[in-house]
């Protein structure tokens, strides 16, 4: 009688290799569901936005020339900015604080890095088409 402690090359391979596969499924489940987040925080901001311009509107009778108009009279406010600022207990209706949604070079920029796409004539504010494509993926995922 053999007496064996431990496991075989074989059998640890295989362990291996079936850890490896489930790392793969879970990883590519959490970007999925990292995308979808992404998604709904953007869309969450977008609604943010639009009710901005429609209050800029309402106020102004006009639509801001750029989206950042919105931030320089604090019609929209960054998150960390309200947090820093204690603005968070001075806020009106008219200031709301976006979710993930920040300013860079003067550009509204979604979750996923991309600028959002304003039309001030309409007033219609969009996606992308990088962040259009990275939905469209993410839908097809499902």
């Amino acid at each position: 009688m053999i007496n064996r402690k431990g496991f075989s090359p074989y059998e640890t391979v295989i362990v291996i290799c079936l850890i490896a596969v489930f790392i793969t499924i879970f990883y590519r489940y959490y970007n999925l569901l990292e995308t979808r987040s992404l998604y709904t925080t953007a869309k969450i901001d977008m609604q943010t936005i639009k009710l901005n311009i429609d209050l800029y509107r309402a106020y102004n009778s006009k639509y801001p020339d750029n989206l950042s108009v919105l931030k320089s009279q604090k019609y929209l406010l960054q998150r960390k900015t309200a947090i820093q600022t204690d603005v968070v207990k001075e806020l009106s209706p008219d200031n709301l604080i976006l979710a993930r949604s920040t300013f860079e070079n003067g550009r509204l920029i979604d979750s996923f890095g991309n600028p959002y796409v304003y039309d001030n004539k309409t007033g219609k504010i969009k996606f992308s088409d990088k962040t259009k494509i990275i939905i469209k993926t993410m839908k097809e995922e499902k």
